[in-house]
């Protein structure tokens, strides 16, 4: 977050610095895109001056206005309010490969080539009406960027799934059914749902204020997660308790250091987990 401190000119020099110099990114391959502009607020030239200033390619430049669901792309707002902050945004992508569709595939493309690695909103308005807006005195950057995505170019796997913070459970998985990730669309998306429910599991049980499966609220959604990686275990007739195994996974050797909560939480955690997922499965047998 920028709270009046930087604006475009520094943010666009530091996403390119960060992503070419830190990542080793190909900057002749970094594409962006901008607000195109509308009838409430004018083409962000400004922004895609700065791209070309820092050394992105012009054709790799994309002005971006209404979608095909008549929203604008890279344009930010909470819908419906007003006295509320928003503006243009600038998105970051990177293409997985260098074969086109076709002459026109772009950031915009919907063929997959191209991934958004990460984006930096422009907070320069308020909207004080429908469809009026006024510039902010305070003009501020609010900046979002994908851990897994960036580490999809940084393991150089093309798949968030094969990265550092996944392989180890897809691995598991593998050995414990006998089935390879990748060589069925089915089989790979269960093993993919399983891996990132158990995971998020992991993370809303081992978190300091931490929860636990219920029928309200956040327990809910957390229930719903194992018992959905539950159906999926089921199809790719994987033992219930190597579920158990994937969430050790996740606290002793992914998130071990980054959430030492979650080692001293371990054993918490899998009681948890484990009691959920016996539950689930004593009401499909009945």
């Amino acid at each position: 977050w920028s709270l009046g401190d930087y604006f475009k000119k520094e943010k666009t020099k530091w996403s390119i610095e960060l992503l070419t110099q830190k990542f080793g990114l190909d900057i002749n391959k970094i594409s962006s895109s901008v607000f195109a502009g509308n009838e409430d607020a004018p083409k962000d030239t400004e922004t895609a001056s700065y791209l070309k200033e820092a050394g992105i390619k012009e054709e790799n430049i994309y002005y971006l206005g209404k979608n095909s669901k008549g929203k604008e792309n890279n344009w930010w707002e909470l819908e419906g309010t007003t006295g509320t902050p928003c503006g243009p945004d600038n998105e970051w992508f990177y293409p997985l490969h260098d074969n086109k569709c076709s002459d026109n595939c772009g950031v915009d493309c919907d063929c997959g080539r191209f991934v958004e690695v990460g984006n930096d909103v422009f907070m320069q308005y308020e909207r004080i009406e429908d469809n009026e807006y006024i510039p902010l005195k305070q003009k501020n950057v609010d900046t979002g960027w994908g851990l897994e995505r960036l580490l999809v170019f940084l393991n150089n796997t093309g798949d968030v799934y094969r990265t550092d913070l996944f392989i180890d459970a897809i691995t598991c998985l593998e050995s414990a059914t006998g089935i390879k990730y990748g060589e069925n669309e089915k089989t790979t998306r269960a093993m993919r749902i399983v891996a990132d429910h158990i995971r998020t599991s992991v993370m809303l049980i081992g978190d300091k204020n931490g929860i636990v499966p219920s029928n309200v609220g956040p327990g809910y959604v957390l229930r719903r997660l194992i018992r959905r990686a539950v159906r999926y275990a089921n199809e790719l007739n994987l033992n219930l308790s190597v579920l158990n195994d994937v969430a050790r996974i996740y606290i002793e050797k992914i998130y071990n250091e980054s959430y030492p909560l979650l080692v001293e939480k371990k054993d918490y955690i899998i009681e948890e987990i484990s009691k959920e997922v016996e539950k689930f499965n004593k009401a499909l047998a009945l």
